[in-house]
């Protein structure tokens, strides 16, 4: 990187973040490992324990082998990723679950930013906490209690939203039985249960800016927008990187339980199953266990293929990645 002083030509060195070493963090901070260790222990066992049950998809498993048939269920190699493929359901499932998470990417990953942003300009505090509040209890609530809102809002017969369109003098829509608005209904639920939740992490990177930075820029006639424009945002970008790699990781993976209950005729299944909803329907409704642990490694794979070069490109913009 280079810059000019006057008509000299200059050398700037490229910052790069010293990672921590390990042992002399342990030292130096035993009592943030030592409360760290419970979630590291629910990991262990929640998380990594149940690995080994993954060498069922390359298995003939069924439910009644128990725990013997994981170790020494006949091994049958690539079959149940050969019916994965072969079935006429992959390209449909392949396109719902990329259709559904591509538009949840474009508008729930600017959310909690812009949400953030805002509240960050907000200098009562009192109306703030109160926003806050607001925007986090959605999160808290579980996705029937959210259908069911939804439902009084949205219902042909006596929704909120249905009546004023019938009083304004246009015809009822199903928001809630129409394919056509499946996708749009679980977006629209799905930003609104987590902006809130997920501007946290923003307004959490907003208190560690240096106030001196708004001073200097105040002092030389910025104003609140052209502040937030070029200090704010641009220190904003490390976050929004690393979260964008996390979410790019999942592009395969939809909420199972926001499906299962808004996904309610066979009309909607049609363009409403994805992987997860396909693993709901046939490894633990069809008792087919194997066939689900192959769609499921399937997505982890594609995930981690994602992320990878993902990371790489947030490393070589100079952010620090996930890993």
């Amino acid at each position: 990187m280079s810059a000019y002083v006057g008509n000299k030509k200059i050398r700037i060195a490229k910052y790069k973040p010293k990672r921590p070493n390990f042992f002399k963090s342990l030292r130096k901070y035993p009592q943030l490992y030592l409360m760290m260790l419970p979630c590291l222990i629910f990991l262990i066992i929640l998380r990594y324990v149940p690995m080994l049950g993954v060498q069922i998809a390359f298995r003939d498993y069924w439910p009644w082998f128990g725990l013997d048939g994981i170790f020494n269920a006949e091994w049958v190699g690539l079959l149940h990723f050969r019916n994965l493929f072969q079935g006429g359901l992959f390209t449909q499932i392949l396109r719902n679950s990329l259709s559904i998470s591509a538009l949840q990417l474009a508008f729930g990953f600017p959310a909690p930013i812009i949400l953030a942003l805002l509240i960050n300009e907000v200098t009562a505090r009192k109306y703030k906490r109160t926003v806050q509040t607001i925007t986090y209890l959605p999160f808290f609530l579980s996705w029937v209690v959210i259908y069911g809102i939804l439902f009084n809002l949205l219902n042909t017969t006596y929704g909120t939203v249905n009546v004023l369109l019938r009083n304004l003098g246009f015809d009822a829509i199903p928001f809630l039985s129409d394919p056509d608005w499946l996708y749009p209904t679980l977006v629209f639920s799905s930003v609104w249960r987590s902006v809130g939740f997920g501007s946290i992490i923003y307004l959490a990177a907003l208190t560690g800016i240096d106030p001196e930075l708004y001073e200097a820029a105040h002092a030389d006639g910025a104003g609140r927008f052209r502040m937030m424009l070029h200090i704010t945002i641009p220190l904003l970008k490390p976050i929004a990187a690393m979260m964008l790699c996390l979410q790019i990781g999942s592009i395969l993976s939809n909420d199972l339980q926001q499906l299962i209950v808004f996904v309610r005729s066979p009309l909607q299944e049609r363009i409403g199953t994805t992987f997860e909803y396909h693993v709901f329907a046939t490894g633990f409704r069809g008792g087919r266990f194997s066939y689900g642990t192959a769609v499921g490694l399937f997505q982890s794979l594609v995930g981690l293929t994602l992320v990878i070069p993902a990371n790489a490109m947030a490393k070589k913009m100079g952010y620090l990645g996930l890993f």
